[in-house]
């Protein structure tokens, strides 16, 4: 029976495109991702919701006269979005069992038809455009759980973004590109026996640029221990390049409200495995060898104030009565870092604890939290993961040195014509001062990338300022990494 909403025809404006496709003389198969929503189903039902104040849902917008079932457009108009860094939402339906073909064939090596996926994010309305860009994947994987997993960029966008974790009916996912964001989740505005199982998405166009994640922080008190492992030690002269690679095992933990804001528990799992797999792979592209597991993943029970550095201690401390459970699970589970996604917390993205002492041991200090909107969107979840492993800020923001290496620092470089783009480490601030890039087009005009900075930087890349060319990220981290794997 088809869906509800589903109105079942006009074309998809988004394509996801294999590479390989694109050097052979092979037919490509259209595959539609996303259906319009029945325009005029679907207001009719949200209206009660809307006079109950259930919903952000402005009847007040609705277009004069009848809405057509294909009159897109009117239901971005009525969503009202009550977070002022969304421009516009819209909903669609999940084309589930074409889109499972699609991907099949996406890892098919053999496949006689390479398929292009099309996804339709928004449609022409008064107050905004259509969106028009094609999606390349790089890597598709199918995790244990039965998750898909693509990580793409957008064709001719250096530096572009593509993350879709998808199971069943559920989709989420991040496409940034050329300064514009846009976050995928299930639309769960209706009854949940309405929505996700019907693959009702919505789609958020953000706006605002993202904000920085913490400033630093006193991290752990002076009395730590020290280490006991002191043949690791980076300051010694040891080669990174001849660290072997190693598997950091996290625990990735996750408030209530943090969930439902994701659109419940099966988006939130998505969610998280999407997470782990773009760290993965940045690590890689990063030249960095070891990798991060998925070791427990669950909610906790915990009233968020919207303060991440109160949080963030909670989580560490053991015998307070406030987390006391998450000590279990780590001890439990053999988990060396522990992370915890909240929903409140801006205009803080994230915090966490750093090393500052190579010669310490601070294992009872892997702990970091951050905020769902900044996790994947701002790549805020591995820059806080990589303070844990000893990197730190670009030196305009956070000068100290030698804590715990040397040239441990975030950097910024150019990456085209009047372009300038920034590792994970390096906040925005640099850019606005020194570089004026004004603030609202930091994500357009000094961007940050899915890499960490280090050694070997292509010579096309000029780091700015050029006393930062020897700061290395990813050196923090192949060295501090294998400290951080023996945590438990």
């Amino acid at each position: 029976m088809m869906p509800l909403y589903r109105v079942g025809y006009g074309v998809a404006a988004v394509s996801l495109i294999l590479l390989a496709s694109m050097s052979e003389a092979q037919d490509l198969k259209r595959v539609s991702v996303f259906s319009p929503v029945n325009a005029a189903n679907f207001i009719e039902r949200l209206k009660p919701l809307a006079r109950t104040n259930q919903l952000q849902f402005s009847l007040d917008a609705l277009p004069g006269g009848t809405v057509s079932p294909t009159d897109a457009g009117s239901i971005v108009s009525v969503m009202k979005p009550d977070d002022n860094r969304i421009a516009r939402r819209n909903i669609v339906v999940l084309n589930n069992s074409d889109l499972s073909s699609a991907l099949s064939s996406m890892q098919n090596a053999a496949a006689d038809v390479l398929p292009v996926l099309s996804l339709d994010l928004f449609p022409d309305t008064p107050d905004g455009r259509k969106v028009n860009v094609e999606l390349i994947p790089r890597r598709v994987k199918t995790t244990e759980e039965g998750n898909t997993i693509v990580l793409g960029e957008v064709k001719d966008q250096p530096g572009s973004r593509v993350v879709l974790t998808m199971k069943g009916p559920i989709i989420t996912g991040t496409i940034q590109a050329g300064g514009s964001s846009y976050n995928i989740y299930p639309f769960k505005g209706l009854a949940a026996a309405d929505a996700p199982s019907q693959g009702l998405t919505a789609v958020d166009e953000i706006i605002e640029p993202f904000p920085n994640e913490a400033e630093p922080q006193p991290s752990a008190p002076a009395d730590v221990p020290l280490r006991n492992d002191q043949d690791l030690d980076i300051n010694g002269g040891l080669d990174p390049s001849k660290i072997p690679a190693h598997e950091i095992r996290m625990a990735i933990l996750y408030t209530r409200d943090a969930m439902e804001a994701q659109g419940g528990q099966e988006a939130m799992a998505l969610f998280v495995d999407g997470l782990i797999e773009e760290l993965n792979d940045i690590f890689q592209s990063s030249a960095i060898q070891h990798n991060v597991k998925k070791a427990y993943s669950g909610t906790i029970d915990l009233t968020e104030t919207g303060d991440v550095l109160q949080t963030r201690d909670a989580l560490q401390a053991s015998g307070d009565g406030k987390l006391d459970d998450v000590q279990k699970i780590r001890d439990q589970n053999k988990i060396d870092v522990v992370s915890l996604i909240v929903e409140r917390g801006l205009p803080i993205c994230g915090i966490s604890f750093i090393p500052e002492d190579i010669k310490k041991d601070y294992r009872e200090y892997g702990y970091f939290v951050v905020v769902r909107q900044c996790a994947e969107g701002n790549l805020s979840f591995a820059h806080e993961f990589a303070h844990v492993l000893g990197a730190r800020h670009d030196r305009y923001r956070d000068n100290l040195e030698g804590m715990p290496i040397d040239r441990n620092h975030g950097i910024t470089y150019t990456c085209g014509v009047n372009l300038y783009c920034r590792d994970i480490m390096a906040y925005s601030n640099y850019c606005v001062d020194k570089l004026n890039v004004p603030r609202g087009k930091i994500e357009e005009q000094c961007p940050r990338e899915r890499i960490f900075g280090g050694p070997e930087w292509p010579n096309s890349k000029i780091i700015v300022p050029t006393e930062d060319k020897d700061m290395s990220t990813r050196t923090a981290i192949q060295m501090f990494g294998a400290i951080v794997a023996a945590y438990r």
